[in-house]
């Protein structure tokens, strides 16, 4: 045979019970904030995937202009070499041996002697 729960014990097991469910109100708002979290840290995450996403694509296309821009530069330098090249061949021959038909051996430079009458007043 049980006896009914005293007084004091009624109120035991009602204090009991409000601090359970203060406790469960506690842990489903915490509940409640770690889902807010989640969802704010997946928008996050998707944010930075596109973001690089259109980094890796930007890299992409700077890789292929660096390409292009190396292929210029060898042909560049392919140019050069080839035209230092003509150039040494072109101080070896001797003046005037250029095949006949070029220009005779180039005149020293001269100043026209009467064109200019230079004064004391072309000065001022």
């Amino acid at each position: 045979m049980l006896a009914p729960p005293a007084v004091g014990q009624a109120r035991r097991d009602g204090h009991d019970l409000n601090e359970s469910e203060l406790t469960l109100q506690q842990k489903q708002r915490q509940l409640k904030e770690e889902r807010a979290k989640v969802v704010q840290a997946k928008k996050r995450e998707a944010s930075v995937l596109a973001e690089l996403e259109d980094t890796e694509k930007r890299l992409g296309d700077k890789r292929r202009q660096v390409g292009v821009l190396d292929e210029r530069v060898k042909k560049a330098k392919a140019d050069v070499a080839g035209l230092q090249g003509e150039i040494g061949r072109l101080e070896i021959q001797p003046l005037g041996a250029a095949g006949g038909a070029g220009p005779a051996a180039p005149r020293p430079l001269q100043a026209p002697i009467a064109r200019w009458r230079i004064t004391s007043d072309s000065f001022r």
